[in-house]
């Protein structure tokens, strides 16, 4: 347990000012990084954690937080329940990773996935800490997202929003349990029906629809309520996206190198990627988004904007 408790009203020193504006709701807390200490607000809140910690969480990269997270994970005092997006936190290998977390520890479930809707991204940036605390905002759990990028935080002590959001991500949570289970079973019957416009979680690197991957939007009639020209549109766009089992790369042996890696990266290094690395899911983002870029402004400058899903397909090919 913490030495000290969270106190509620001390929270004012979080803040740019130190103080919190008057006439703020009793139950509620707002937090704006990077103006304000937002991660020295989450290392104290996770760090007086009594009872229970349930994460779920789209951008997992700190250490001092995963830090304390690791230590009450190893505290039969305390349920953690940790649901992580599974692009954000290498989740082709869910297996190793949670060997690394001790998830077979009593008191301990952590599930990597996808969204439980539409078999997305995990989107969501909340944690409920004691069944008391709810954090919730457009935080990721980084450095960068909690002291550099313009990011908002709420925390507050409702009960009743702390069980409604609580359900929520007991949802997700099982949702994303059922996905590994379904990696020996049949997966099919754990994922949601996909929508028009969801984003497969693991999309080969290439111009896909998944409206055409879910066997062609003809005859369906269900476009979501978006207007057919900026379907046609988005439809068009190439999209390149992480690849994996490529010719191993050497790493640098400078210790330098791994000490700037992202804390996913630096798991993956040590559990899979152990000499080279065969995948840039975790470190290939802004390559990737440059090849997008790129690709697509190649393709609207020698054959306009008006380009068809069908013909990008012909090109690709």
């Amino acid at each position: 347990m913490a030495d000290a408790p969270f106190v509620w009203d001390d929270l004012g020193t979080y803040k740019a000012e130190g103080r919190f504006l008057d006439g703020y709701p009793g139950d509620q807390r707002t937090f704006f990084a990077p103006r304000d200490n937002v991660h020295g607000l989450l290392v104290a809140l996770l760090g007086t954690a009594q009872h229970s910690i349930v994460v779920n969480m789209f951008g997992y990269d700190d250490d001092e937080l995963n830090t304390i997270i690791e230590g009450k994970l190893a505290d039969e005092r305390v349920y953690v329940q940790m649901s992580l997006d599974r692009s954000q936190a290498s989740g082709v290998h869910e297996k190793a990773i949670l060997a690394k977390w001790n998830n077979n520890a009593f008191g301990n479930s952590i599930a990597i996935g996808t969204s439980s809707v539409h078999n997305a991204i995990s989107h969501l940036k909340i944690v409920i800490v004691d069944g008391v605390y709810t954090v919730k905002g457009s935080t990721n759990w980084s450095l960068s997202g909690e002291q550099q990028q313009d990011n908002e935080l709420s925390l507050n002590r409702n009960a009743v929003i702390a069980a409604e959001t609580r359900a929520i991500l007991d949802l997700n949570h099982d949702f994303m349990l059922k996905q590994m289970v379904g990696s020996g079973l049949d997966v099919a019957k754990f994922l949601a029906p996909k929508a028009p416009g969801a984003t497969p979680p693991d999309s080969a690197s290439s111009s896909l629809s998944s409206a055409f991957m879910d066997g062609g939007s003809e005859g369906g009639g269900e476009d979501g309520g978006w207007p057919p020209a900026f379907l046609d549109d988005f439809e068009a766009r190439i999209w390149l996206t992480y690849r994996s089992n490529f010719p191993a790369i050497p790493k640098s042996e400078d210790p330098k190198a791994a000490a700037a890696m992202s804390l996913s990266v630096r798991l993956r290094s040590q559990i899979v990627d152990q000499g080279k690395f065969t995948s840039d899911t975790g470190w290939g983002c802004m390559i990737r988004s440059g090849q997008s870029l790129l690709a697509n402004a190649l393709v609207m400058l020698k054959l306009g904007r008006g380009l068809s899903y069908a013909l990008v397909l012909l090109i690709v090919d």
